[in-house]
């Protein structure tokens, strides 16, 4: 991915308050806005490696056991 559509990508999670940036002369320093964040992005991470490995149950599969 090329660096203005990184930004672009940036500039999205800024607004939807998933980062925070902080300028440092011509660059802008980019972290995630808290833990919280830090968490989610964690299991959406764990979660996509689940189904991955076929680890993770199906919607279906949730239902039935529901």
């Amino acid at each position: 991915m090329g660096q203005p559509a990184v930004s672009q990508q940036l500039r999205v999670l800024r607004h939807l308050g998933l980062v925070v940036g902080e300028r440092d002369g011509r660059q802008v320093i980019y972290a995630l806005h808290d833990a919280h964040v830090r968490a989610l992005l964690d299991e959406a991470v764990s979660h996509t490696e689940h189904l991955r490995l076929g680890l993770a149950s199906s919607p279906a599969q949730q239902a039935v056991e529901a």
